[in-house]
């Protein structure tokens, strides 16, 4: 994917000036990365204050528990913008995230110290980057919303309210660790969900 195709998606959320266009697309500052499946975008000790975007791919992001446990909290698919706002994860630090490719993606990157010089030349990055995470916090939301459910009614609304997740090809142990249930309960989910699409 070339830098013009990240100008033209940053654009889309928000008109960006001809001169933030121009530095995106001459100065060198955004890096593109071919990233393997299962491979890791962000763990612990890496920078947090990257703008990040996925042209292609898809990745989770979740953070571990004291018995190495995923507590996955969050998918993004391809055309998705990433950065790792504050109070992203409710009760964890933005350090403990991970970020790793369920499959293999092209990721297209500004450094934290690129960035520091984008907000302080170009005021728009911030309406971007505001926009960015005020999407990110909407998923995040709808998740804990799910997580507030009984467990047995978890399954049918991630299939109602999770279409782009519902469609990658998650394994079920990622698939119990975002619904936060155990696979005996994801297979009566299951089992409900496809009688009650049969008598509709």
């Amino acid at each position: 994917m070339s830098v013009e195709q990240f100008t033209a998606a940053l654009g889309v959320l928000y008109p960006i000036s001809n001169d933030y266009r121009s530095f995106l697309e001459t100065e060198g500052v955004v890096v593109r990365k071919t990233i393997r499946k299962n491979d890791m975008l962000l763990m612990p000790g890496l920078d947090t204050g990257r703008l990040i975007y996925l042209p292609s791919g898809s990745c989770k992001i979740y953070w571990l528990d004291g018995d190495n446990e995923e507590h996955i909290f969050m998918f993004l698919e391809s055309g998705s913008f990433l950065v790792i706002p504050d109070d992203f994860c409710i009760g964890q630090r933005n350090g403990d995230l991970y970020i790793k490719m369920i499959a293999d993606s092209e990721v297209m990157m500004i450094g934290a110290d690129q960035m520091r010089e984008v907000y302080s030349r170009f005021p728009e990055a911030f309406v971007h980057v505001r926009m960015i995470e005020k999407g990110l916090f909407a998923l995040r939301d709808k998740h804990l919303l799910m997580l507030m459910k009984k467990v047995h009614e978890r399954y049918g609304y991630f299939v109602r309210e999770f279409h782009y997740v519902y469609r990658m090809a998650l394994t079920e142990r990622e698939l119990c660790r975002f619904l936060n249930i155990c696979r005996k309960t994801l297979s009566v989910g299951k089992t409900n969900w496809l009688l009650k699409d049969r008598r509709r």
